[in-house]
């Protein structure tokens, strides 16, 4: 198990994984497979071979650093609290100003749930009246690189034009009124 989160990591990295063991593999009596030869070969005396360029990471879905990302930007308002709190501290009424979309009671809870996860600090600042301001932490401001990226991503999925295509919303069913009749 060992060996397999080493490969994995090392895979991940784009470099060898060291070896689980150097013991020799049962049955084979301590000899050596032979190893390949380390000569130079004829008429490459100090060259040395163009490096292929390298690829990007591959990127890990299963990863647990990977899945905490996605469950912090998963949740609705995170990633617009974060948005918005990286213009700097806002107290709790110019943050809900600002963001313009979820009520108090989730915006509260979308910021404890930030705090709780050391993505952002609550200050409390005393005197009356007590004000109450919210900032991000270096994690959190962490965050600007990934916004960026989705904006870049964002713009290549919309052609670049700048501006989303429109939604289509479903209209509201309509209640049926009741028609009160006058009863004697």
């Amino acid at each position: 198990m060992v060996s397999e989160m080493a490969t994995s990591k090392a895979s991940a990295a784009g470099r060898r994984a060291p070896r689980a063991s150097t013991a020799p593999k049962p049955g084979s009596a301590g000899r050596r497979a032979p190893r390949a030869s380390t000569a130079p070969k004829p008429g490459a005396a100090g060259r040395r071979a163009p490096r292929a360029p390298t690829a990007p990471a591959a990127i890990d879905p299963t990863c647990g650093a990977f899945q905490a990302a996605i469950d912090v930007l998963g949740r609705p308002w995170n990633g617009l609290i974060l948005g918005v709190l990286h213009g700097g501290a806002l107290r709790f009424t110019e943050l809900r100003d600002h963001a313009a979309g979820p009520g108090d009671k989730v915006l509260s809870a979308r910021l404890k749930d930030l705090e709780g996860r050391g993505l952002l600090v609550r200050r409390v600042e005393p005197g009356p009246p007590v004000r109450v301001a919210y900032e991000l932490t270096a994690r959190g401001r962490a965050f600007g690189r990934v916004a960026e990226a989705i904006e870049r991503w964002g713009r290549e999925l919309i052609g670049g034009g700048g501006k989303a295509p429109p939604t289509r919303r479903r209209p509201r069913p309509r209640r049926a009124r009741r028609h009160v009749t006058g009863r004697s």
